[in-house]
C-alpha cells in the first residue's frame, strides 16, 4: 500500500497542471485509488471528497505517433521515452453517498467506497454503475482495504469495529475481535477507539491504525 500510495502522490505531481490543478469540486478530496487492468481502455482515477460524491478523471491511452525515443541507458535495457497523453478527462461524478467520502479501494474490476453515512458502496469501474450498498458500521467508514488471496474486504470505523466482507457480495460482515474501550478525552464517553486507517498483508494479516495511537493485528 505504501508504494502505491506513493506512486499515486507522484502520479498527481506530474499531471496536474502547474497553473492551478484540476478542478470540479465544491470541496476538498480526502481519498484516492487508480483502476487500470485490460478489460479498461486507459486507465481511472477515482477522488473522493468531501461534498459526497466520487470524481472520475480518465486517461487517454498512448498514441504510438506520440512517443518519442528520449534517452537509451548504455550497457543496460532500459530505454526512456516521452510520451504524449490524451490528458486526464473529467468523466463522471458518482452519486449516492449522504456523507464524505473516507475511503477507496479497487480489486478485480470493482470500486469498493467507504462513507461517514457508515455504508460502504460497490462500484463497477467499467461501467460505473453501483451495485451494492452495505450499511457496514454505526459510524463512518473510514477506512478499507482488500485481502485478494481470502477474496476479502476489510473495512474500520470510527465506532471502533473492523468487519470482513467478501468481495463482490458484500456478503459476511464478520466482526473482528474490538479493542479495549477508552475514555473520549473530551467527553469522557467510555467506547473502542476509533479506525482511521487499515492494511491487509498476502499472510492474511490485516493491521488497523486507531485514534488512540494504537495499531492492533489481527489473522483474516
Amino acid at each position: 500500500m505504501a508504494a502505491a500510495e506513493t506512486w499515486l502522490l507522484l502520479l498527481l505531481s506530474l499531471f496536474i497542471p502547474a497553473s492551478g490543478g484540476w478542478t470540479g469540486w465544491t470541496e476538498g478530496q480526502t481519498v484516492l485509488a487508480l483502476a487500470s487492468w485490460s478489460g479498461l481502455e486507459g486507465e481511472r482515477l477515482f477522488c473522493g471528497s468531501r461534498s459526497h460524491n466520487i470524481k472520475v478523471w480518465r486517461k487517454e491511452a498512448v498514441r504510438e505517433e506520440d512517443v518519442k525515443l528520449r534517452e537509451t541507458i548504455r550497457g543496460t535495457e532500459v530505454q526512456a521515452a516521452d510520451a504524449v497523453y490524451g490528458g486526464w478527462v473529467d468523466e463522471a461524478d458518482l452519486e449516492g453517498h449522504v456523507g464524505r467520502v473516507e475511503a477507496l479501494a479497487v480489486s478485480g474490476g470493482r470500486l469498493y467506497s467507504g462513507s461517514s453515512d457508515g455504508t460502504v458502496r460497490v462500484w463497477g469501474c467499467g461501467d460505473l454503475k453501483c451495485q451494492r450498498v452495505v450499511d457496514a458500521h454505526q459510524d463512518a467508514v473510514m477506512a478499507l482495504c482488500l485481502w485478494e488471496e481470502g477474496g476479502s474486504v476489510v473495512s474500520g470505523s470510527l465506532d471502533g469495529s473492523v468487519k470482513t466482507w467478501r468481495e463482490a457480495s458484500m456478503e459476511g460482515g464478520l466482526e473482528m475481535r474490538p479493542p479495549p474501550f477508552s475514555a473520549n478525552p473530551h467527553t469522557g464517553e467510555q467506547r473502542p477507539p476509533g479506525v482511521r486507517c487499515m492494511l491487509a498483508t498476502r499472510g492474511g494479516l490485516a493491521f488497523g491504525g486507531y485514534l488512540d495511537c494504537t495499531v492492533r493485528a489481527w489473522d483474516l
